[in-house]
């Protein structure tokens, strides 16, 4: 039996001091623990107890909430104290619940964040620091964050799943797919692939006290789906035929919220779902003609499509296939200098010692590279081992071959120990000055006694290093010299030194052989490889993380770096085959489609005979065009999977469940794990996880589990559905506003990401330094908005009823056009000029003869000129000046810098240092300070009336 211990702040608690006393006349301890939610302590407590008038809010109570380790000694802080005559009912969520009273005082956005540097950022922009909080994550995903600034707790930013069917969740748990775990103020986000116990709950048949709720209101056995569609809703030539694609690419948005996808690449589109940042996706067709904003736009599998700027292809497991035009041939080649190249596997004679000082053993694995699997074999410390080949892996790890397919990671296998060696094929002849120190083996474990003439030659045919790190030489079969003493000689004429680098290549071009991988992303090596030598095809090339890669057959990649095009029959790869496409209008109406077979029946449906059918609409997964009854079958099934279709909703709470003889395995049931829920009734076994525990700790047990189904790891593939259709009549492909005024407008028009997409562009075309985050959006976006309001309002202006023109003298002979407006101010047009006047009789704007303009406010666009005269200039990009030799750049990130159009900056001023690369120099009246970079080294020196004065290397 187990109670509370009451201390009056978390420090003593967490320190396990004493305390204020034990309340041990309790009469119910009991903690509830729902998945992804703070624990909760419920205590009843005799209102005469020991400590009942001690009790107060923000006081600690420490217990166990579960059997295990992490799990013991768990603070919770008082919230909420109820006393009745009889009892004193207390409410204590856990102490990490603290984080309940932190709000964010600052926006948190950023790319590419694993959970560890996602909780470092939000820990930043904490109202006040919480020091005692720690926090782990197994979970190495990148997600781009954005949350904002609110009145929310930080714990709703961390806790909430996604939901089907709705916009994905913007929350931690959601981005990073992770389950939270508290102990005390130690808080894991660890992977959701929860623990399968493989243990088995049996519907009214080995237990009692156990209620379910098999809801089948919201269940379907299957679903009728149709579509419908409007023919030629965008043009029906070769500009709607999408160019085929083979690639994967990962989602980067930053912004609020996530990335939008659409039904269509085209005007007129309709947002069908969000993409969570940082999540990889394959894409099978690509279309830049006619589209929203002329950007290329990504369809992938689910029919989806998403615009170029917020899909990227340069980052991990993000490639792009291009299929070759005319193939290709190539020559597996080792390059010089690559005898540890990634990837590479050589032969490799030697023998070496397992070294592990953890428990257990040393597992053999059947491959070095990524998607290799167990032996099921294990050595154990200490045993020695031949080696036959070393590889050596993109993570830095070197493996070694014992022989067949048995690898062993090279961080675990010694060859400094006695008797170890590695020996090396050579070609070198030694002369003997006096009697060696000779041995058996490299090993260096048994000498023999060989005394050869002095001054006579032998010829090496192997090198090894001995455990000491010295270097024997191999001269007979049991015949190893040592070679780092006075004995032999290689510097007399006649003999040979042995090249060990030479080697060592020569022994990688002759036995070196690399894995196929099944994908251009070096995760997953097949069985299959290529040796040096071999000449292969080439279908296809992809580019990955910096590295290319070339596909020999398919589901085949070989890393390009090891190709060789310098045979005569050798062919390099060529461009990729796509062909262009023309533009096209045509007009629409609307059709409807259904399958043959009319619906389809999930493989887990519960009614057969007369089977309960949802009518689904998926006419938004077709882009507009003309559905066929595989795609729509294709369709269907996605759906099927995504709405868990023919799955029976379900929650089952197994009450007071303290089982013995054959069901008392199921006593250490704890949140998270993964067990089997039997209806026999309704045919039903279904894997479910356990959402939620409640722990007695008086009596040290779980007195209650609910068990859920399986999460569900949305992806929103289908995104969301639409309830009603809207009727698609007529639409055309247009092109974008060709002048820049226009472009503002039809941009600020813009919602969501096509208007992120399109300023993007706007940036590119003006040589806009524009940055990648949301500041530089909102900054742009303003900019924009303030431009198409006043180009708005002085078209307003213009075109407004205004006077009647009058012509000077007369419309006979006019010298002067006049339009007088009842304020006294006018437009003037003479052949000197137009101008506008204002009620004071000058000049507000005009154009004259000699070529000036004058102007109180100028709207533009790009201004191109020679001089720019004025009192203040401000901007929130930057300010270049470009010349044959030097370009200077003034921007508010980085300061000033003067760089030679060669390459590299000269000098650089920023607020926090000058920096001199590559000569650069500063003068202060008559001193320069000058740094020179030359074959004689890096120096900078201090110029005055004096001379030159070395000032030292880098400073």
């Amino acid at each position: 039996m187990s109670f509370s211990r009451l201390y009056s702040n978390v420090i003593d608690a967490l320190q396990q001091t004493e305390g204020l006393g034990v309340l041990s006349d309790a009469e119910s301890v009991q903690i509830l623990r729902d998945s992804n939610q703070i624990p909760t302590l419920t205590e009843t407590y005799p209102s005469d107890g020991r400590f009942a008038s001690v009790l107060q809010r923000d006081m600690i109570l420490v217990n166990n909430m579960g059997f295990k380790p992490e799990e013991k000694n768990q603070g919770f802080r008082i919230s909420n104290i109820t006393k009745s005559q009889d009892t004193i009912t207390i409410t204590a969520p856990h102490v990490c619940g603290d984080l309940a009273n932190i709000k964010l005082v600052q926006q948190v956005t950023a790319p590419n964040c694993t959970p560890m540097q996602a909780w470092d950022l939000l820990t930043q922009a904490f109202v006040y620091q919480m020091p005692m909080v720690s926090f782990y994550s197994d979970v190495f995903k990148v997600a781009n964050i954005n949350w904002e600034m609110s009145d929310d707790p930080v714990t709703s930013i961390l806790l909430g799943e996604d939901q089907a069917g709705d916009k994905p969740t913007n929350t931690f748990q959601a981005l990073y797919g992770v389950d939270f775990y508290f102990n005390n103020y130690s808080i894991k986000a660890l992977n959701n692939k929860a623990h399968d116990t493989g243990k088995m709950i049996k519907w009214h048949h080995n237990m009692t006290g156990i209620t379910a709720d098999w809801n089948t209101d919201s269940y379907y056995d299957g679903i009728i789906p149709y579509a419908k569609y409007t023919p030629n809703t965008v043009p029906d030539d070769s500009t709607t035929e999408e160019t085929k694609y083979d690639a994967v690419g990962d989602v980067q948005y930053v912004g609020a919220g996530q990335a939008e996808t659409f039904d269509t690449p085209y005007k007129g589109h309709h947002v069908i779902g969000h993409l969570r940042n940082g999540t990889y996706y394959h894409v099978k067709a690509t279309q830049s003609k006619n589209t929203v904003n002329n950007d290329t736009w990504y369809q992938l599998d689910n029919g989806q499509w998403i615009d170029e700027h917020f899909f990227t292809f340069d980052k991990s497991k993000a490639y792009v296939v291009n299929k070759l035009k005319n193939g290709a041939q190539g020559t597996i080649t080792i390059p010089d200098n690559s005898t540890d190249s990634d990837g590479l596997i050589v032969s490799y004679t030697g023998v070496g010692s397992i070294v592990y000082a953890g428990r257990g053993k040393v597992a053999v694995w059947n491959s070095p590279f990524p998607g290799h699997s167990l032996t099921g074999k294990y050595l154990a410390n200490g045993s020695r081992w031949k080696i036959f080949q070393k590889a050596n892996v993109s993570d830095g790890h070197v493996w070694y071959n014992l022989g067949g397919e048995q690898w062993v990671d090279g961080q675990y296998l010694s060859l400094q120990k006695t008797t170890d060696f590695v020996a090396t094929p050579t070609h070198g002849i030694l002369q003997i000055i006096k009697k060696p120190v000779s041995y058996t083996t490299p090993g260096m474990q048994k000498q023999t006694n060989w005394n050869p003439k002095a001054k006579s030659r032998w010829r090496v045919s192997q090198w090894a290093t001995g455990a000491d790190g010295s270097t024997l030489y191999r001269v007979s079969t049991w015949i190893w010299v040592k070679g780092d003493d006075d004995t032999v000689t290689f510097s007399e004429n006649g003999t040979v030194q042995p090249n060990q680098d030479n080697d060592n290549l020569a022994v990688a071009k002759k036995t070196g052989k690399v894995p196929i991988y099944s994908a251009p992303d070096g995760t997953h090596a097949t069985e299959h490889w290529v040796k040096v030598g071999d000449k292969l095809q080439i279908f296809s090339q992809a580019d990955n993380n910096g590295k290319t890669w070339y596909e020999i057959g398919q589901g085949q990649w070989v890393d390009a770096s090891y190709f060789n095009f310098e045979a005569d029959d050798d062919v390099a790869p060529g461009d990729d085959n796509s062909d262009s496409s023309d533009e096209s209008d045509v007009e629409v109406e609307e059709q409807t489609i259904m399958l043959p077979e009319k619906y389809i029946l999930a493989n887990t449906a519960v009614h057969t005979e007369h089977p309960k059918l949802q009518l689904v609409d998926l006419s938004e997964y077709f882009n507009g065009l003309e559905p066929t009854p595989d795609k729509l079958r294709e369709i269907a099934q996605a759906y099927i999977r995504e709405y868990r279709i023919g799955i029976v909703p379900f929650t089952v709470t197994v009450q007071d469940a303290e089982f013995d003889d054959e069901y008392k395995y199921l006593n250490s049931i704890d949140l998270y794990d993964i067990v089997g829920v039997q209806n026999d009734e309704l045919g039903i076994a279904q894997k479910a996880k356990v959402t939620s525990v409640t722990w007695d700790d008086l009596l040290e047990r779980y007195t209650s589990r609910t068990i859920g189904q399986l999460p569900i790891d949305y992806d929103h593939a289908l995104g969301n559905y639409i309830e009603e259709q809207n009727a698609k009549t007529k639409e055309t492909a247009s092109k974008k506003a060709t002048h820049l005024f226009g472009e503002l407008h039809q941009i600020v028009k813009k919602q969501g990401s096509d208007q992120v997409a399109a300023l993007q562009n706007l940036a590119k075309e003006l040589d806009i330094d524009y940055h990648q985050n949301s500041a530089s959006i909102k900054n742009l976006k303003s900019r924009a908005d303030e431009i198409d309001a006043k180009v708005s309002e002085s078209q307003q202006t213009i075109e407004a009823m205004g006077a009647v023109f009058e012509a000077i003298p007369s419309w006979q002979n006019p010298q002067e056009i006049k339009a007088k407006n009842s304020d006294g101010s006018a437009m003037v047009f003479t052949s000197n000029g137009l101008g506008f006047i204002g009620t004071d009789g000058i000049l507000r704007s005009g154009m004259d003869i000699n070529g000036n303009i004058s102007g109180e406010h100028i709207v533009g666009g790009t201004i191109t000129g020679l001089t720019l005269d004025g009192v203040r200039v401000t901007g929130t990009s930057y300010i270049n000046s470009s010349g044959d030799v030097y370009n200077a750049v003034m921007s508010s990130q980085n300061g000033i810098s003067v760089s030679s159009t060669s390459g590299g900056d000269t000098v650089r001023l920023t607020n926090e240092k000058i920096q001199f690369d590559y000569g650069g120099v500063i003068s202060f009246g008559g001193i320069t300070i000058r740094r020179t970079n030359g074959y004689a080294g890096d120096t900078l020196y201090l110029h005055d009336a004096y001379g030159d004065h070395a000032l030292g290397g880098k400073k």
